[in-house]
Formats: structure tokens, sequence, C-alpha cells
């Protein structure tokens, strides 16, 4: 049996993923150290609940920016010098702007590979070494970072990305007894998610419906369960998106990409006709 969480840090803990990994955590008795660029108040009680912060010396918050790996190393290093040395740790941070890539503009591309690889690359650099044998890193990426979709050329980019960093960590802090965990959800109702899905690509959507969906419920429960109690490098949550992962590492390239180049056809043809 895995031993007792006692103090984690989640990133992107204002909303979405982190916040209900966060809620999960409290529920269980961590001591939490929340990082966002935006934590208000309704934030902080969706997490603790009815508790003021002040009052509740198991949460500490903190508004910050990713991308600036300083700021992420003095805020955590402060964490720990009052909450001890980190158990579990989750970066959630992230962005995603989709659009067909002649419309994607230089600005918005560097945008999310700085939110996404890079802040995952400063989170990994500050909590590392505060965490000792028996901690556990746990990275956010996406099926985007296993299967390409249709306008995602900087967010599967970015993705893919995190995926290999992970690897790399994996393999570094082994032998230090630091598990490393990689997360690659399918679609998620995440606020992210339903801004992205104003502006979906009707290709992208026909794509993402092959890996399904999943509530956010299943995905914490799923995601808590492989990463801290089973120690699993590679989790995907969800039936439907691992048996399109598995597929797509059992079918030649070639055939996956008559499949989707079927579906891409059939799709702006209709969107076209429309």
């Amino acid at each position: 049996m895995a031993a007792i969480i006692k103090h984690a840090v989640i990133s992107g803990a204002g909303s979405g993923i982190g916040q209900a990994i966060a809620r999960a955590l409290y529920l269980q008795g961590a001591s939490l150290t929340l990082l966002d660029l935006h934590l208000d108040s309704h934030a902080i009680s969706t997490i603790i609940g009815s508790k003021k912060q002040g009052d509740d010396d198991r949460v500490q918050s903190y508004e910050l920016d990713i991308r600036h790996s300083e700021s992420v190393w003095e805020v955590v290093s402060g964490a720990v010098a009052k909450a001890g040395s980190i158990d579990f740790a989750i970066n959630c941070a992230g962005i995603n702007i989709t659009a067909p890539f002649e419309e994607v503009s230089s600005t918005d591309f560097s945008a999310v590979i700085d939110i996404n690889l890079k802040g995952s690359c400063h989170f990994s650099a500050a909590v590392l070494p505060h965490m000792r044998a028996g901690s556990h890193l746990a990275l956010i990426a996406s099926m985007g970072g296993l299967l390409a979709n249709y306008a995602y050329s900087a967010y599967s980019s970015s993705k893919f990305a995190v995926v290999g960093l992970a690897e790399v960590l994996r393999m570094e802090y082994a032998p230090k007894g630091i598990g490393v965990s990689v997360i690659c959800p399918p679609e998620v109702p995440t606020p992210m998610v339903e801004k992205e899905m104003l502006s979906m690509h009707p290709v992208q959507r026909a794509l993402k419906d092959t890996a399904g969906v999943v509530t956010i419920d299943e995905l914490v429960s799923y995601v808590l369960e492989r990463t801290w109690r089973r120690r699993r490098f590679l989790v995907i949550p969800g039936r439907r998106a691992r048996l399109s992962y598995y597929l797509s590492r059992l079918i030649p390239k070639s055939w996956m990409h008559f499949y989707t180049d079927a579906v891409i056809r059939r799709v702006l043809k209709r969107h076209q006709r429309a």
C-alpha cells in the first residue's frame, strides 16, 4: 500500500484538472501548495470548502507565471520550508491554441510551447530537488501528445515533447527512488476544453471523438490510482482512449494515415457542402 501523501504541489490549481486533483488530495488530508496564474477566493473555496484559507495551515497558494523559472523555484522552495519535503507533485498548467497551421501566429505557437513544455520543465526543476525516495512527479500531457490531431500543430508539438521529457526524467530519477508519470487524457470537460469547443474545427472534432470523453471525477480517481498508488509511467484515462492508443501502436503507420485521411476527406467534403 502506498504511503500517505503529506505534502503535494499542484500547478494549474485554479481550475479544471488541477483544481479537481487538489480537492481530492485535500479531502485525503494532504497539505497543499497551490500554484496558478490566478487563484481567487472562489477557486480556493472550491478546493477547501467552507473554510477560509487563513484558517487552514494545510493550504498555501501562490499566483505565478509557470513560464518564469526563477519565480517557480523561489515559490516552491518557500513552500517546502513551511510544509516539508514534497511527496507528490503534478503539473497541470497548460493552454491550448488550436487552428490550422497556416493560421497559427508565431507568437501563439511560442506561447503554447512556453507554457506547456517549458512550464513542465520549470515545474520539474523546482520540485525534484525537494523530493526523496518514494516521492512521485506527474506531468499532464494529452492524447494529443500520443496521437496528433488536425489543427493541433502547436499543442501536439508541446505535448509530444512533454511525453519525451517525462521519459527522460523517469530514467534519471528511478535510481533515486522517485517515480515519474505522464498523464495523457482524452477530452475532459474543463474550462479550457469548453473554450476550445467554441471554435473547434470539424475535422478536429471528428478525430477527437475516436478517443472518447472522460469526466473530471473519472480522471481524478484514475490518475491518483495509477500515479501515486501503482507508480505507472504512462497513464491514459478512459477505455476508448487507451484502445485508440494501443491500436495505434499495433497498426502500421501507413494504415493509420489511410484512416485519418479518409476521415479528413469525408468531414471536409461535408463541411464544404454545408
